[in-house]
């Protein structure tokens, strides 16, 4: 079942308290952007876009993920490669579509659990994990991987993004294991175009916020 989850998939549901549910602390601006990461690492890693001097082309519009071809129609009529930052940003400005997608698709595979919640005019619906063993099973994949130094195919595009997703305490809940296993992530070298460009986003919009 593990195999069958799509990055994105595999992010949300390791940002999901495994006990009280709603998502962590830790997520919030985070989750936004490291999400929209995801979603670029899997069309690369399915040939829909490729990357070229830090500009994403459009090679192929077909896809069978929803999400995917959410995002392939924001830039069907993109006559030339943009930078991924410029990708970032549009896809951003409909997250919340693309994240209401994802938790259907995930509540229909029965996952997560949605209750609704609200709070004078706020309305949200908080997520529970139903699969707690699945959930699991991944954080052993990534612990494994990080301290092996061994990346199964299935990770390759997740670990870059576990870090900038403030996710290292849902992996190491011991202060001292997530001290170590940050020094060995960092060795292991495995940041790339899209990665960088999510961090960079996050780094600005929260001095933005703290203007």
């Amino acid at each position: 079942m593990e195999n069958e989850l799509s990055l994105p998939e595999k992010l949300y549901l390791l940002n999901i308290h495994p006990e009280k549910g709603g998502l962590a602390n830790t997520a919030g601006l985070s989750l936004d952007y490291t999400l929209i990461g995801a979603c670029l690492t899997e069309m690369l890693e399915d040939g829909n876009i490729k990357i070229t001097d830090g500009r994403i082309t459009v090679v192929s519009a077909q896809t069978q993920k929803v999400i995917s071809g959410i995002i392939l129609q924001k830039f069907e009529r993109t006559e030339k490669p943009l930078k991924i930052g410029r990708w970032i940003n549009r896809i951003h400005n409909s997250l919340s579509h693309i994240k209401k997608t994802l938790k259907s698709g995930l509540e229909k595979k029965r996952l997560i659990r949605l209750e609704s919640r609200k709070f004078l005019f706020f309305r949200w619906q908080r997520p529970y994990l139903l699969e707690k063993m699945l959930v699991r099973e991944i954080v052993s994949s990534i612990s494994s991987a990080i301290y092996s130094g061994e990346i199964p195919a299935g990770l390759k595009g997740l670990l870059p993004l576990i870090e900038p997703a403030n996710l290292m305490w849902r992996i190491f809940p011991e202060k001292q294991s997530r001290k170590a296993a940050r020094q060995k992530l960092k060795r292991m070298n495995l940041d790339n175009e899209i990665s960088e460009a999510v961090k960079r986003a996050i780094a600005t919009t929260r001095a933005a916020v703290a203007s």
